[in-house]
Formats: C-alpha cells, sequence, structure tokens
C-alpha cells in the first residue's frame, strides 16, 4: 500500500517521520486553500500490508497535527504494486 499524508511545510517533517519509518519520501509543494497558496508537504510511505501499517501511518499524521497545531491532515491511501529493480 502507498501512504501519502498532506500537510503544511514545516521544518520538523523529517525529523518526526523517522520516528516512525526507516524509509519515506517528503516532497515539498504549494497548496491552495480557497485560492491562496500555501506551503505545503506529501509524505509517502510503502509498505507491505502488515495489519499495524495503517495505524502507524495514522500515528505520525496525527503527530505532524499536533506538534505543528494544525486542525487536520490528510492521508491517502491507495492499493499499488512496488518492485524493487
Amino acid at each position: 500500500m502507498l501512504y501519502r499524508i498532506f500537510t503544511e511545510r514545516k521544518p520538523n517533517l523529517a525529523r518526526l517521520a523517522s520516528r516512525h519509518f526507516d524509509g519515506f519520501t517528503l516532497t515539498e509543494a504549494t497548496g491552495y486553500w480557497q485560492g491562496q497558496p500555501e506551503p505545503s508537504a506529501v509524505i509517502e510511505v510503502i509498505l507491505d500490508g502488515h495489519p499495524d501499517d495503517k495505524a502507524r501511518v495514522y500515528a505520525l499524521a496525527n503527530l505532524i497535527k499536533h506538534e505543528n497545531l494544525q486542525q487536520s491532515v490528510l492521508v491517502e491511501i491507495l492499493a499499488n504494486t512496488s518492485e524493487l529493480v
């Protein structure tokens, strides 16, 4: 499964994600809310389907929300196939 966390861009995101996952991708972006641009970030984690994967992602999302004083963050869950080549 591919999990994406969409959030505000803050300097602590890599540190927070590293507490939960050995590997992830952090992409800086520009999001828009009500027509206004805002600094955003996307954290992507590919996990292999353990029963606790979703709980680990939600734990990170809640930590980001709490530490960065956000009202909410978005978690996207996508079924995928990944292979190392």
